[in-house]
C-alpha cells in the first residue's frame, strides 16, 4: 500500500484559519473578516480557536501579533471599523479610555439614537419652547410627554438632548 493513503491530516491551527477568513481593503488597510459576524454585538467577527472556545476576532488578531495581553483590556479600533483584524488598526485600552475613544471620534449614540429614548428631537424642542416656570411645569411636562420630571429638567437644563 502506498505511504501516505490513511495518513490523516492535522487540522488547521487557529493562526491559519484566522489567515483565511479576511479580506485587505487596499483603500483603507483594513483586514475585513469574512467568516462568523456578531450582529447584535456591533458586528465583530468571531472565531472557534477550540472546543466550546470563541474568541473575538479582533483579539485573536492582537493575540498572534503582539503576544498574550490582560483579558480585563479591551482591544480597540483605531479605524472605527469592528469587522478590521489588522493588527496596525488594533490597540489595547481600558473600557474608559475605550468609551472616551468613542466619544471623541463622535460614535456615540445621541437622541433618537439611543434605543430607550422615549422622545423626538421635536418633541425635546417643544418642551424647551413649552416649559415656563410657575405657569407650565417640569410635573406638568413629563405627564404630558409621559416621561419623569427629573427627565425634563435635564432636557431644560440641556444634561440630555445637548446637541439640539
Amino acid at each position: 500500500m502506498p505511504s501516505g493513503i490513511y495518513k490523516r491530516k492535522t487540522p488547521p491551527t487557529a493562526t491559519e484559519r484566522f489567515h483565511q477568513r479576511y479580506i485587505i481593503d487596499p483603500k483603507t488597510g483594513c483586514w475585513n473578516w469574512t467568516a462568523t459576524l456578531i450582529k447584535s454585538g456591533g458586528g465583530y467577527g468571531q472565531i472557534d480557536i477550540g472546543k466550546k472556545k470563541r474568541i473575538y476576532a479582533h483579539r485573536l488578531s492582537y493575540l498572534i501579533h503582539y503576544g498574550p495581553f490582560d483579558d480585563s483590556l479591551f482591544v480597540c479600533h483605531k479605524c472605527d471599523n469592528s469587522k478590521c483584524v489588522n493588527p496596525k488598526h488594533l490597540f489595547l485600552g481600558t473600557q474608559a479610555a475605550n468609551m472616551k475613544d468613542m466619544v471623541a471620534k463622535g460614535r456615540r449614540a445621541r437622541g433618537e439614537a439611543v434605543f430607550q429614548s422615549k422622545l423626538t428631537e421635536p418633541e425635546v424642542v417643544e418642551i424647551r419652547k413649552k416649559y415656563k416656570p410657575g405657569v407650565v411645569t417640569q410635573t406638568f411636562l413629563a405627564d404630558e410627554y409621559s416621561v419623569s420630571q427629573s427627565t425634563i429638567r435635564e432636557i431644560i437644563t440641556r444634561q440630555i438632548w445637548k446637541h439640539i
